[in-house]
């Protein structure tokens, strides 16, 4: 989006500079909305660590395209901040003096804004992907520690049923061994022509 402000004798037109400033406020919004989605996406679809590791990745890479599009976004409302500033400057010289003066305080004083609220924009911005990004991450981690709780539980009872299964089997040895050497009624069990 390319802003187009009326000049006016004294600067910009402050009506048009607070509507771009709004609409850019409303595109910030739907991009922490655009992320608190994917978030709620990926919580519900992590189930094992090759999801977490893909989901933690996945949440960096739209943690860095948000920044990299807002610092975008800030750098070319500088740019044309900047751009139409000039252009008001050159038509303020061929006037009076005294309006040319004028014109250059009030076009640095909008550039120092427009430098502002872009800085803060960038700001918020970057604390709320930092924020994102560490909610996701604690999220995550506590999902891998609760994984490797259920994984640290199924395995030992797994184990204690395969000890257990293997006693009976033990057991059941012995019982059969001991049959056979009652019915044979020799120890080792062997009979000629085995």
């Amino acid at each position: 989006m390319t802003p187009s402000f009326s000049i006016k004798i004294r600067g910009y037109d402050k009506r048009e500079v607070d509507e771009y400033l709004n609409t850019l406020r409303g595109e910030y919004a739907d991009a922490c909305m655009f992320l608190q989605e994917k978030i709620q996406t990926m919580e519900s679809s992590v189930q094992n660590g090759d999801d977490i590791t893909r989901a933690i990745i996945y949440v960096q890479s739209l943690v860095k395209k948000t920044e990299e599009e807002t610092q975008a976004q800030a750098n070319k409302l500088i740019g044309d901040a900047q751009a139409q500033a000039n252009k008001t400057i050159g038509e303020a010289q061929a006037q009076a003096q005294q309006i040319t003066t004028e014109a250059l305080e009030q076009t640095g004083q909008l550039i120092r804004d427009a430098r502002n609220q872009a800085d803060q924009i960038l700001k918020e911005a970057g604390r709320l992907a930092e924020r994102v990004a560490d909610e996701a991450h604690a999220y995550l981690e506590q999902k891998v520690k609760e994984a490797h709780e259920r994984a640290f539980i199924i395995t030992s009872k797994a184990k204690a049923d395969a000890d257990n299964i293997l006693g009976n089997a033990d057991r059941e040895l012995d019982n059969i061994k001991s049959k056979i050497r009652h019915v044979y009624g020799s120890p080792t069990f062997q009979r000629s022509g085995y």
